[in-house]
């Protein structure tokens, strides 16, 4: 028993030096509990239990009875049925248990391809540095990626391609910092380049299950193109968990054929082309997103179909000409219960085909914005004939906070219209429940409204026009 205290008192100083490993209280009577050392900030004894304590403060899992344990021990998570693909430079260590078995890997220099054939989910585990290095994975089934401290750079494309259709699970593991850079010759390629879904979560069995005691995937991922995207999909991309930070990338931050959908975790992203762009939907459940943006004629959230955001804090900053913060084509624009804060400051650009407005939403079908939406958006003094949010079909405000600032001023050289407007639809804006505040800093002068709609003579009373915040 006193081998087990020391142990306990010895691992509170450190927890630092198993940074990659499991802890396993063992106990005849009550069975083996295991705790992720990435997770576990100390252990306290109260009472006679021993206390997990997790870095938030609370308290993983169920007091143990010191008395009953048994032995306390550190295993490594790289469990024997994982592939392993250490990076060193120009070579490339494999620990593969299951050569012979359906799953072959291959390195020339550092650039590995893996081919498999099973239909067993395999875990690829990714640890290492090569600043010329790659890797190709060619699936049978869905599989993941285990990312421990991995930096890898490509100069002649992907840093990481997925060259079948079966959902790749990509874990960042928890304190891990890992970084992929890629220079690509071809818009639709990209440093992480997916024929598949990927999804950025915890460990899961094949199943999708959380394996009990397995690392929660919030390490962070950096990634930065000379040429193409950050991540592509023609499927889509999800995350769950993790901090992902796409900076200097050449192409879209994130592009994809299917849709885009963020549940938790963070996304950071500057980049010379769109933020995000789908072809499908996009969906913001929870978590954080910002997005940044000095391009000119770009979109921040872009795609063909239904924008939602039911959740999360969203942060929108673009400089560049003719900018929008979040467009799409077909479907309604939803937000509720989330924060959303756009930030608009470039002028209106020129194109052959007549000028793009800076616009913060901009939509041909409806604007929604309900119960719990909390939206600030702000055009400043360069954004000539800027609109803050621009829904054809019509605006409905509902149990949200709405302040929208247009400060530009009309687009006098414009053959029609040109006006600057805080809400503009050709349909109707409905407000109830709702604290709505358009700020207009130019009202007195020609072509510049607060509510550019159908029935504004209707709406006297149900929000406030101000020249000033």
């Amino acid at each position: 028993m006193k081998r087990i205290a020391s142990l306990l008192f010895a691992s509170l100083f450190s927890l630092g030096a198993f940074a990659e490993q499991r802890m396993t209280f063992h106990s005849a009577s009550n069975g083996d509990v295991v705790y992720s050392v990435f997770n576990c900030k100390d252990i306290r004894l109260s009472g006679g239990k021993a206390l997990v304590e997790a870095k938030d403060g609370s308290v993983m899992g169920d007091a143990l009875n010191f008395q009953a344990l048994d032995s306390l021990t550190f295993a490594d998570p790289i469990s024997s049925d994982k592939v392993q693909i250490l990076y060193a430079g120009d070579t490339v260590e494999i620990i593969n248990p299951y050569a012979g078995k359906g799953v072959e890997v291959k390195a020339n220099g550092a650039n590995v391809s893996i081919v498999s054939t099973t239909d067993k989910y395999i875990t690829y585990y990714l640890k290492g540095t090569s600043m010329d290095g790659s890797l190709d994975v060619t699936p049978s089934a869905k599989f993941a990626l285990y990312m421990d401290g991995l930096v890898l750079a490509n100069m002649d494309g992907s840093a990481i391609r997925i060259l079948e259709d079966y959902r790749a699970n990509i874990i960042l593991a928890d304190c891990s910092k890992n970084a992929l850079v890629a220079s690509c010759d071809t818009i639709n390629n990209a440093a992480l380049w997916a024929k598949t879904q990927v999804v950025f979560c915890g460990e899961v069995d094949e199943n999708g299950d959380e394996i009990v005691g397995g690392d929660n995937g919030t390490g962070h991922l950096g990634i930065s193109t000379m040429a193409g995207h950050g991540i592509y999909s023609k499927d889509y991309v999800r995350v769950k968990t993790g901090e992902i930070v796409l900076t200097d990338v050449a192409g879209d931050g994130i592009n994809t054929k299917d849709y885009f959908r963020l549940d938790g975790g963070s996304v950071s992203i500057e980049a010379k082309g769109d933020g995000i762009d789908c072809n499908d939907q996009i969906y913001i459940n929870g978590g954080t997103l910002k997005v940044t943006s000095a391009s000119n004629g770009v979109k921040a959230l872009k795609c063909d179909s239904v924008i939602e955001i039911k959740g999360g804090d969203i942060d929108i900053a673009m400089s560049g000409n003719g900018a929008r913060a979040i467009k799409n084509e077909f479907e309604d624009i939803i937000i509720s219960d989330a924060k959303l804060k756009i930030v608009m400051t470039g002028s209106l650009l020129q194109e052959s085909d007549g000028p793009t407005y800076v616009t913060g939403i901009k939509t041909e079908q409806f604007v929604r914005l309900m119960d719990g939406a909390d939206v600030d958006i702000t055009c400043g003094s360069k954004a000539t004939a800027c609109k803050g949010i621009n829904a054809t079909s019509g605006i409905q405000i509902s149990g949200a906070k709405v302040i929208v600032e247009v400060d530009g001023l009309k687009d006098y050289e414009a053959e029609s219209g040109g006006k600057v407007a805080g809400l503009k639809t050709d349909g109707n804006i409905t407000i109830s429940n709702s604290s709505v505040v358009i700020v207009a800093e130019n009202l007195e002068e020609s072509g510049v409204k607060a509510i550019n709609c159908s029935n504004k003579d209707e709406l006297t009373g149900v929000y406030e026009e101000r020249v000033s915040r």
